[in-house]
């Protein structure tokens, strides 16, 4: 199995959005995060699960049925997850240093 690693602004928007979710539903917000894990176990066995970002060296996986994507870079056998976005219609800058960092 791959591993997959969340960065630190995937890991901090990771955490808004529970916080944001748990506001109106502590459950539904549970449940978010067991759907991250999820992704995160589909991504580990397959890698090339999610669909190409165009013009970009990036990979996008929905976390449906809540409206948020992971974007991931497949980097020396590792995904590393970069951003979970909204699937709002917003482009996603990918500016940050790559580091690594324990799960």
């Amino acid at each position: 199995m791959t591993a997959v690693l969340f960065l630190p602004r995937a890991r901090s928007q990771l955490k808004d959005i529970h916080a944001r979710i748990a506001l109106g539903d502590a459950i539904m917000a549970r449940a978010f995060i067991l759907r991250v894990e999820e992704a995160a176990d589909t991504l580990a066995r397959d890698p090339e699960a999610g669909r190409p970002v165009p013009r970009r060296d990036l990979r996008r996986f929905p976390l449906t049925p809540y409206p948020y994507s992971l974007y991931y870079k497949l980097d020396g056998g590792e995904v590393r997850v970069l951003s979970v976005l909204s699937d709002a219609g917003t482009v996603p800058r990918f500016h940050e240093p790559v580091q690594a960092f324990a799960r």
